[in-house]
């Protein structure tokens, strides 16, 4: 599903009013959508309360609670003085109780429902004033809460919030759902998230966003491998994991298995101290062929960061198949300055290894996960997949977002389990665009299963991994149902 960034929004609303519509009209079929939607998450509600705040998202919230007026509910607005003409004209259509914010703050009391329409997409400073303390006060209130189109005080893109943030148990969001959504504080202050149409073309919507798309299961279980009854293990390709160095066996070992477990029929490994207890894993030789013959290759995890590891850098970037550069290697890519990467290469860096690739902090990568793994594929090349809550993979004209995974794979180990697995479906034929988002999205919904069997977010190990990717598979096959609940 594309997601609109704020940018896109804004110019999905120009491009829609220059087009023919009014904005008066956008803000009427939007509040108007809005308020059955509310009607129907709380169809019991006999009270609400409405935050307006002083431009257009105060407008919706006005026609909201003119609609809801309609409906029968026993409706008032606490509003911030306006700045907008359009919302001035909404709140004199308002025939219910209309409450200043002072006023309000000196005696606030729960109702049934707590709809939030005081700031839109557009606010980028912090919070302060009556209007911070009238969120912390409705954070605090009893009652359902309902956010118009995102949070007030959440921002858009980045998820982070402007010092303050209503905190809704639902987000009706206008035309698609935004990227900070699932960054940082933002699912946790979206609740969960309802489409709501505004009648913006859908020709202007396609033409405008698309640079952020957000993973979902139906596209997902159409990439996993298949087998036929009649295939052997040449169909799982070779894959070559290019991991782990004398006394530091246990990446290439948590590599290795991810790989043979998702399905790659050759497992090569060049550290051959793992052998005995992978017996399934073939030693590998470098000769003047060896590396081309291999489907997929992974390089990095446990290797160190020595000169050796250069050295296989540069082997690859002249080979053929497509190579996974993770860990060690990207230390070392980073220190020597190697760029750009192969078309064919994809990086797997958490915030930290990301920061000495970009000579940035990891909490400012941290801080705009999207705009991060933008700026690393367009320094370095190849495809950036950035580990963390959540994973964001970066291609030259598209920025995905997996909308699985959570602290529980904070661990380390993990992400050479994911390494492993982007790999061996590569080695399998998955496309170099699919491979990276599937192996994502697999290894972050089994630690979202993790917690939704019962277990502790602080107990799930690399090994627990590997031992429910059977069951992930077959689970996430087509003809199964899938959602992130499930």
């Amino acid at each position: 599903m594309w997601l609109w960034t704020r940018q896109e929004a804004k110019q999905i609303d120009e491009l829609s009013i220059q087009s023919g519509l009014s904005a008066e009209s956008l803000m009427e079929t939007a509040g108007q959508n809005m308020a059955g939607q509310i009607f129907g998450l709380a169809p019991l509600a006999k009270t609400a309360r409405v935050l307006c705040g002083p431009g257009n998202n105060g407008g919706d919230g006005f026609v909201v609670a003119r609609e809801l007026l309609k409906l029968g509910l026993e409706v008032q607005v606490v509003e911030i003085s306006s700045s907008s003409e359009l919302r001035a004209k909404k709140r004199s259509e308002f025939s219910g109780e209309i409450l200043n914010a002072e006023n309000f703050l000196k005696n606030p009391k729960p109702c049934d429902l707590w709809i939030d329409g005081l700031f839109g997409i557009g606010l980028s400073r912090d919070i302060d004033g009556v209007a911070f303390s009238l969120i912390q006060a409705v954070n605090r209130l009893k009652g359902i809460k309902i956010a118009l189109d995102l949070p007030s005080g959440l921002e858009a893109d980045t998820g982070n919030v402007l010092k303050i943030s209503f905190q809704a148990d639902f987000t009706l969001t206008v035309g698609r759902p935004k990227p900070g959504f699932y960054f940082n504080e933002g699912p946790r202050a979206c609740g969960k998230i309802k489409i709501v149409d505004a009648g913006f073309p859908n020709e202007i919507s396609k033409r405008v966003a698309k640079s952020t798309f957000l993973l979902t299961p139906a596209l997902i279980r159409k990439w996993i491998p298949t087998r036929s009854s009649t295939d052997n293990k040449t169909k799982g390709g070779k894959t070559l994991i290019c991991a782990g160095s004398p006394g530091m066996p246990g990446a290439a070992l948590l590599a290795c298995e991810a790989a043979a477990r998702v399905g790659s029929g050759y497992v090569y490994c060049t550290e051959k101290e793992i052998i005995p207890f992978r017996p399934e894993v073939i030693p590998f030789s470098l000769t003047k062929n060896s590396l081309a013959k291999m489907s997929s290759i992974l390089v990095g995890p446990g290797l160190g960061a020595g000169p050796k590891t250069f050295q296989w850098i540069q082997k690859l970037s002249k080979q053929p198949p497509p190579v996974v550069i993770d860990a060690d290697a990207l230390t070392v890519a980073a220190q020597k300055k190697f760029s750009p990467f192969p078309t064919n290469w994809i990086a797997t860096p958490h915030a930290g290894e990301l920061s000495r690739l970009l000579q940035i902090t990891a909490s400012e990568i941290e801080a705009d996960r999207l705009s991060a793994a933008r700026k690393a594929q367009q320094k370095w090349g190849g495809i950036f997949l950035l580990k963390g809550f959540h994973t964001v993979v970066a291609f030259p004209q598209v920025t995905v977002i997996i909308p699985f995974g959570n602290a529980a794979l904070g661990k380390g180990g993990s992400g050479d389990v994911l390494a492993g697995m982007i790999a061996g479906f590569l080695s399998q034929g998955v496309p170099l665009q699919k491979a990276p988002l599937l192996a994502a999205a697999l290894h972050g919904w089994m630690a979202d299963q993790w917690l939704r069997d019962g277990k502790d977010i602080l107990s799930l190990t690399p090994q627990d991994l590997l031992q429910m990717l059977p069951q992930t598979l077959k689970k996430w096959r087509p003809g199964k149902r899938v959602s992130r609940k499930s």
